[in-house]
């Protein structure tokens, strides 16, 4: 009677755990953790690569914006990412993928962590998948026993869920904020994915700096001579930022076509503020930029031309016509006006016309050098000088009719392109005459007054100016009056009525002497008043600086009384401007 119940009750527990036509709990229990592994293990490892490429493609982006890095580093970052997302996929996110662990395999880790299911839980399980539990009353047993023994048992809590939970939620975390991001400012956002996963376009941040060049493009700068390539920064900490120029120098053209290599150079801070850098330029011209630490302006172009200057002067002295016969002209090298060529040798006589012929190392509109000649101590000669005030084509032709009625004695001359302006402190502003056939000849007609000093700086269309001033230099002397000098008698004497005394006179002249001799004058008595008696005259022949006269006076010939007084004076006298 007691046996039947428990027969009963274990045929109704065996019926009713295979009757259900279901898997045990138990082992379901197992199954399912075994899927949760496996889900667990596949989010991991992915959000694990989420954060890889999130953080690092923020990191890069970071220090792009903050250090301008150029595409060669940007393509090695871009390298460096997807390396270390192939060694992610290959270590971590395939691994899980391929991830699907056995029933049988996880209970026997379940009873590694739960001693006690040990020995129970990896049969059980075997059994059930095997189907040998339906076959084999012992298995049956075994799996009945298991699920007492399980009854009740948590068996997921076998499962590390908290590490995948803080991969996930850290993947929550960046994708969010990387969202926020471009939320906010998709414009930097762009220009991140665009510079660092398409390194080579050119996007670029912001700049932090500005510069901007102070030479003017389109200019044009001497050839030979250092250029200062002179920037500003207009953004930017300039106690702390570098400026760079990048320049290179076209050569004149020699018939290659290769360009010039970009030379770059660090340029120096002025107490102003401003960069410069002097950097030579002998070539046809120069091209240049400006660069700071994220900042560079286009390219500028300067045309390099030759300082214009003069290649040979020649100065044709030409004295007064009164001693023209004496002294004659005289043709001078003076060289370029830059050394001891420049000043004339010797003496030029005073109102002396020179003519000087320089012959310039290219041609030079004659329009923009009115202001170029400067002298001191000269003067145009008449028939040449024109009205400085003379403005505007009635004016100009009102100075050509003056110029030519002032030379009507001789031969006329269009000297339209002539005149003088005297300035503060007798400086006078002269324009040359410029050769029809060669428009690199000019010659100057000056009238020397004094000590000349001629003082040429040539200045072209463009504003270039000759390298240094060209001085030509004339020392004048003035037409000194001449001399005479009574040599016998050599003091006063007493003589008879009819004495007869020698007389001895001698004349000088430092250009030519026109007239020599000795005026003898009659004093009556004490008077004091002279009476011109005669003169006893030499005859000076043409071109002569000296003369002497020697004589014999014969006192009787004066009709003089006791008490009276013979006065005898040389005299002499030269020739001067316009007399014959």
């Amino acid at each position: 009677m007691q046996q039947q119940p428990q027969q009963h009750q274990s045929s109704r527990a065996s019926a009713d755990f295979g009757g259900r036509g279901g898997t045990p709990l138990a082992v379901r229990s197992v199954q399912r953790v075994a899927m949760a592994a496996r889900a667990l293990a596949v989010a991991s490892s992915l959000a694990s690569l989420v954060v890889l490429m999130v953080s690092g493609f923020a990191i890069a982006a970071s220090l792009d914006a903050f250090l301008r890095f150029p595409m060669p580093v940007r393509a090695l970052v871009l390298v460096v990412l997807g390396f270390l997302v192939a060694i992610d996929l290959r270590r971590f996110v395939l691994p899980a993928l391929r991830f699907r662990p056995s029933a049988v395999d996880l209970a026997l880790r379940i009873e590694r962590a739960r001693p006690e299911l040990a020995g129970r839980l990896a049969s059980a399980v075997e059994f059930e998948e095997s189907g040998l539990a339906r076959r084999n009353p012992l298995a049956a047993r075994a799996v009945a026993d298991l699920e007492e023994r399980a009854s009740g048992m948590d068996l997921k809590g076998v499962l590390r869920v908290r590490p995948a939970l803080m991969r996930v939620g850290a993947m929550v975390v960046l994708v969010v904020a990387g969202a926020g991001f471009v939320a906010a400012d998709s414009s930097s956002a762009s220009i991140a994915v665009r510079r660092i996963l398409l390194p080579w376009t050119d996007a670029a941040w912001p700049a932090r700096t500005a510069v901007e060049g102070l030479v003017a493009s389109g200019g044009v700068l001497p050839r030979g001579k250092p250029v200062a390539l002179r920037a500003r920064l207009t953004k930017g900490d300039v106690l702390r930022e570098r400026v760079f120029a990048r320049y290179r120098v076209w050569p004149v053209d020699t018939g290659a076509a290769v360009e010039p290599a970009w030379n770059e150079v660090a340029l120096s801070r002025q107490p102003s503020g401003d960069f410069e850098r002097l950097v030579d330029a002998d070539g046809a011209r120069i091209e240049f930029m400006f660069l700071t630490s994220d900042a560079e302006t286009e390219p500028v172009s300067v045309r390099l031309v030759e300082p214009p200057r003069i290649v040979r002067a020649v100065a044709t002295i030409m004295p007064p016509e009164y001693a023209r016969g004496v002294l004659g002209d005289r043709t001078e090298e003076l060289g370029d006006g830059r050394d001891g060529r420049g000043t004339l040798r010797g003496s030029v006589l005073a109102k002396s016309e020179v003519v000087i012929e320089f012959e310039l190392s290219r041609e030079l509109p004659l329009g923009e050098t009115e202001s170029a000649f400067r002298a001191t101590g000269v003067s145009v000669p008449p028939g040449v000088a024109i009205a400085a005030e003379a403005a505007g084509e009635d004016a100009k032709e009102d100075a050509k009719a003056g110029a030519k009625d002032a030379s009507a004695d001789g031969p006329t001359e269009d000297r339209s392109e002539v005149g003088e302006r005297t300035g503060e402190d007798g400086v006078v502003a002269l324009v040359p005459i410029r050769d029809a056939a060669d428009s690199r000849r000019w010659s100057l007609r000056l009238l020397l007054e004094e000590a000349a000093r001629l003082e040429i700086d040539l200045v072209d269309t463009d504003g270039v100016r000759q390298t240094d001033p060209c001085i030509f230099a004339f020392d004048v002397i003035d037409d000194r009056p001449p001399s005479a000098a009574l040599v016998e008698p050599l003091q006063d004497e007493s003589v008879l009525p009819d004495a007869r005394v020698l007389m001895r006179a001698e004349a000088r002249d430092d250009i030519e002497l026109r007239d020599a001799g000795v005026e003898i004058a009659l004093r009556v008595g004490g008077s004091s008043a002279e009476s011109m008696q005669l003169e006893e005259r030499v005859e000076v022949a043409r071109a002569e600086q000296s003369a002497s006269l020697e004589r014999t006076l014969e006192i009787s010939r004066l009709a003089v009384k006791p008490g009276d007084a013979v006065v005898l004076r040389a005299f002499a006298e030269d020739r001067l401007v316009g007399e014959p």
